[in-house]
């Protein structure tokens, strides 16, 4: 139950980690498809592209860490009784304590026995718990924004600034007259995602 405990930690980190870098790649998921309304160039393809591989690697790589420690609780869970003999057998050898068939007996009868008990429904209960604390946090700092916040961090970024640069926009084209044509410029080396 200590081991349970230690490693319930590390899953709550694990898993606040991939619940934060899975808010951003979506997030930058839903600028590049606001984007590619609104740009519908082809030259900001790789660039959309590398930044979703690298966002989407930062979350592979939190899932594999929380899976590795998901991997450890559950050899714990098939070897718990042989690990407790073990320490038994060896304590008993240790101490010069006499070996009891009869306690052994009685010992693998209990430890079978509460084997579900304590190992596999106390596992999915710290489990759980982590999964309920993790939520619950997100819930509460979303909670605690002011309404304007929350509305502002819901627009995505390119949004916000279309929606500046159309106000300036109409600002400047009544006080001048167009003499020119509009054109599209691509240059294929200065696409590239905001650093």
């Amino acid at each position: 139950m200590l081991v349970q405990s230690i490693f319930s930690r590390f899953l709550l980190h694990f898993r606040n980690n991939i619940l934060l870098v899975t808010d951003q790649r979506i997030k930058i998921m839903s600028e590049i498809i606001k984007s590619m309304r609104i740009v519908k160039m082809y030259c900001w393809e790789m660039a959309f592209d590398k930044k979703v591989r690298h966002v989407r690697r930062r979350e592979i790589t939190q899932y594999m860490c929380t899976l590795t420690f998901d991997s450890i609780q559950m050899l714990f869970v098939y070897t718990y009784t042989d690990v407790t003999f073990l320490m038994m057998y060896g304590a008993m050898w240790w101490f010069n304590i006499r070996f009891d068939t009869r306690f052994f007996a009685i010992a693998s009868c209990l430890l079978v026995h509460l084997r579900l008990a304590v190992v596999h429904f106390f596992s999915a209960a710290v489990k759980d718990f982590v999964h309920y604390i993790a939520a619950q946090r997100r819930i509460q700092a979303f909670l605690l924004f002011d309404e304007s916040e929350r509305d502002n961090r819901l627009l995505s970024r390119s949004h916000s600034e279309l929606a500046n640069k159309e106000t300036n926009n109409e600002s400047s084209m009544s006080k001048t007259i167009q003499t020119q044509s509009p054109t599209v410029f691509c240059n294929l080396e200065r696409a590239q995602w905001e650093k």
